[in-house]
C-alpha cells in the first residue's frame, strides 16, 4: 500500500474512474495507484457496486417510451366515452 496521503488523493477520484470520465493521465494515476493499494481497489469495487445498484434503480423507474401519449389518450378516450353514455 502506498503512504495514505496517496488514497487520500486518489479516493476523490474513483467514481469518476469507474464511470470512465477521468482525464488519461488521471486515470493512468489511479490504476498504478490500484495496482498496489489493497485498500482503494476494495473501495473502488464498493464504489462500482455502489453506481451500479443506482443505475438498477433508476433504470427500472424509467418509463417505456410513449407512455404519456399512450395514458393521455386513453384518457380522452375514457372522457369521450363518458360523454356519449349522457
Amino acid at each position: 500500500m502506498e503512504h495514505p496521503t496517496a488514497c487520500e488523493s486518489i479516493r476523490p477520484l474513483l467514481q469518476a474512474y469507474v464511470l470512465g470520465t477521468l482525464s488519461f493521465a488521471q486515470r493512468q494515476r489511479v490504476t498504478g495507484h490500484l495496482a498496489e493499494c489493497d485498500a482503494c481497489q476494495a473501495a473502488q469495487a464498493t464504489e462500482r457496486a455502489r453506481l451500479k445498484d443506482l443505475h438498477d434503480a433508476v433504470s427500472l423507474s424509467v418509463p417505456r417510451p410513449g407512455l404519456a401519449d399512450r395514458a393521455l389518450a386513453r384518457i380522452a378516450e375514457a372522457e369521450t366515452e363518458k360523454h356519449d353514455f349522457r
